[in-house]
């Protein structure tokens, strides 16, 4: 195994952010992710399809939005996805 970047929920934000994951960092085998704040965190969740959602248009963000220089959030695709209609 080795280090890598990826994406990582924050555990204290709950946020979606890239993360640098450390392999054996806690143990054999056991990584650890250190997010932006440099504290390495143990048990992060690895989402999995992240998107990118524009904060000031609420759409997925796209090259118009990133010219703009809009903020993004970023998602996983489970949390897009619309809620069944019942019955």
């Amino acid at each position: 195994m080795s280090n890598y970047y990826g994406w990582g929920r924050h555990p204290v934000t709950n946020e979606i952010e890239r993360c640098n994951w450390l392999d054996d960092y806690f143990g054999h085998h056991k990584y650890g992710a250190q997010f932006a704040d440099g504290v390495v965190y143990p048990d992060v969740i690895q989402p999995r399809g992240v998107v990118a959602e524009c904060r000031k248009c609420g759409k997925i963000a796209d090259d118009e939005c990133d010219a703009a220089g809009h903020p993004f959030r970023y998602l996983e695709q489970l949390e897009l996805q619309a809620t069944p209609p019942v019955g």
